[in-house]
């Protein structure tokens, strides 16, 4: 009995291609695994999913206790403004004076050197443009039919069979 445990070289390379492939659906495997892992943890508050589609295990966090404050920028935050269209870029311009004081009920005269300016940008409707086009069938001389114009090879289809017919 010989005790030589060496495989021909064909044999190996084909235990290495083996074990490659072996290794190759492993690795498929585990990504899929850790995937559907991810996917079955998921719930309301770590997903876009709605909170009806949550198990009765998932405990819903408290709700918050006001902090005292108003809604709205807080007292002495950044001002955040929209920049004003530049004066050639302005359709229609309107000066509003006020006649008469709120308070008191005075008369206003006088002009105001730095007015308030407010913008209020409008999107003009929006209407189709409407094509009509006429496709004429004028009668053929020699076969004595109205064959229609050629419009487009596509609407061919549209044209009943006996219009569409060249001559």
């Amino acid at each position: 009995m010989s005790t030589d445990t060496t495989l021909p070289p064909d044999d190996v390379a084909l235990c290495h291609q083996i074990i490659r492939q072996l290794q190759q659906r492993i690795e498929q495997l585990e990504r899929e695994n850790a995937e559907l892992k991810a996917r079955l943890n998921q719930n309301s508050t770590n997903s876009s999913k709605p909170p009806s589609s949550d198990p009765p295990s998932v405990k819903r966090a408290p709700p918050k206790q006001p902090t005292g404050k108003k809604r709205g920028g807080q007292h002495g935050h950044e001002a955040h403004h929209r920049a004003l269209v530049p004066p050639e870029k302005v359709s229609e311009s309107f000066e509003i004076r006020p006649e008469v004081c709120r308070c008191c009920g005075a008369v206003l005269m006088g002009d105001d050197p730095d007015p308030w300016q407010h913008q209020v940008a409008e999107l003009p409707p929006i209407e189709p443009t409407v094509v009509e086009y006429r496709l004429h069938r004028l009668i053929c001389p020699n076969l004595a039919r109205r064959p229609a114009a050629n419009f487009l090879p596509a609407y061919r289809a549209v044209l009943s069979d006996h219009d569409s017919r060249p001559c």
